[in-house]
C-alpha cells in the first residue's frame, strides 16, 4: 500500500493520482503538465509531453521513437509555470516500452537532492487545493466540515482527510479492503497532525 502524508490534491473530480503497486514503484505518480527534452541515439533532439511523473521517474508517449530498454539518456524536464519555464537537467534510464498503451517508462538516475526536492514541491503544488475544493463543496451543499473523501477507481482506492493546511492521502490497490485503507488513513493523519504540531 502506498501512502503519502500531507500531499494536497487539486480537483476532486479530476483524479490526478496514478496508482502504483508497491512491488513495482516506491513513489506515487501524478499527471503533471510538462515535457521531456533529450538527445536521441542519433543525436536528434526529442521533445515529448509527459504522461505522468513521480520523484522516482516519469513516462511519456512513445509515438514512433526508436528507444531501447536499458539505454541511458540526458535531457531536461520542462514545466511551464504561468510565464516562467522551469527546467531540470536529468539523467534517466528507459525501464519499459509498453506495446499495450504506447508509453515509455523511465527512471531517474543521479538526481541531486535539490532536484528531488524541487520535483516534490512541483508535485505538491500541482496537487494542492483539494482541501479548499472540498470545503467549498461542503459549504455549498450545507453539509458541514469535510472529514474524509474516498475515491475508488479501476486501479486503486484513494482516501484523504484534511490535515492542517493540506491533506493526508493514502492510495492502495483495489483488492485492499476499504476499511483497512480508512484505518491506515486515520493513523497517517494522526501522525501528520503530531508532526505538524496540530491538535489530534
Amino acid at each position: 500500500m502506498n501512502t503519502a502524508v500531507n500531499a494536497p490534491l487539486s480537483n476532486p473530480l479530476n483524479l490526478n493520482v496514478v496508482h502504483e503497486a508497491e512491488a513495482q514503484r516506491q513513489h506515487a505518480r501524478v499527471k503533471l503538465p510538462g515535457k521531456i527534452r533529450f538527445i536521441g541515439s542519433n543525436r536528434e533532439v526529442i521533445e515529448q509531453r509527459l504522461y505522468d511523473i513521480s520523484a522516482g521517474g516519469f513516462s511519456f508517449d512513445r509515438d514512433r521513437l526508436t528507444l531501447q530498454v536499458g539505454n541511458f539518456y540526458k535531457g531536461k524536464l520542462l514545466f511551464q509555470l504561468d510565464s516562467l519555464t522551469l527546467s531540470l537537467e536529468i539523467e534517466f534510464q528507459v525501464k519499459s516500452l509498453s506495446s499495450e498503451n504506447g508509453r515509455v517508462g523511465c527512471e531517474f538516475h543521479s538526481l541531486k537532492p535539490r532536484d528531488i526536492s524541487t520535483l516534490r514541491h512541483l508535485i505538491g503544488a500541482h496537487l494542492s487545493g483539494v482541501g479548499d475544493e472540498a470545503t467549498r463543496a461542503m459549504r455549498h451543499f450545507g453539509l458541514g466540515a469535510w472529514t474524509r473523501i474516498a475515491l475508488e477507481t479501476e486501479a486503486a482506492t484513494v482516501v484523504m482527510a484534511p490535515t492542517g493546511d493540506g491533506v493526508t492521502l493514502v492510495a492502495a490497490p483495489r483488492e485492499v479492503p476499504l476499511g483497512l485503507v480508512r484505518r491506515t488513513l486515520e493513523q497517517c493523519a494522526a501522525l501528520a497532525r503530531r508532526w505538524l504540531g496540530g491538535a489530534a
